[in-house]
């Protein structure tokens, strides 16, 4: 069997959808069942930082799968022509990106949530089934939506531009 370029790329792929299915969808499967106080503040914090991690390197390693494709399939006249030799030496460092950007941005993601079952008093506060989040005033909220969305944005523009 001989490797292609696009199984690294496929297996994170993989990684980063199972991770965000799991961290996602088993506590929110619990939560529906009744079972909504059984996370730590860690484990909240925890599991809510890998989802966002993981859908963040799904979005990106698509995106790179996409790029890579448009360059694999261009004419060999096109400005992607020299690209195609170039491609797959690019594939690894262009993933490992994509997990340390999800990291550093999501990394403080985390610092605001705490668990339901954790007795804190917070009469103003976004429940989310198994986690809640301290709410804090728009413009807050607003720039951290953005520095949450930018890496997202970024590789919805690239696939399009792909």
């Amino acid at each position: 069997y001989e490797w292609r370029s696009t199984d690294f790329i496929h297996k994170h792929l993989i990684v980063a959808n199972v991770l965000a299915l799991l961290c996602k969808g088993v506590p929110q499967t619990m939560a529906a069942f009744g079972r909504k106080y059984f996370l730590s503040d860690l484990g909240c914090k925890l599991l809510s930082f890998l989802h966002r991690v993981g859908r963040g390197v799904s979005i990106g390693s698509v995106c790179t799968l996409i790029a890579y494709q448009a360059i694999t399939i261009s004419p060999g006249n096109s400005r992607w022509a020299e690209l195609k030799v170039k491609a797959p030496k690019y594939i690894f460092p262009a993933i490992f990106l994509c997990w340390i950007l999800q990291m550093l941005v999501n990394v403080m993601f985390p610092i605001y949530l705490t668990s339901t079952s954790s007795d804190k008093n917070i009469t103003d506060k976004k429940e989310f089934g198994y986690c809640s989040s301290v709410r804090h005033d728009k413009m807050e909220d607003s720039l951290f939506g953005v520095l949450l969305s930018f890496p997202d944005v970024l590789c919805l523009g690239l696939m399009l531009w792909s």
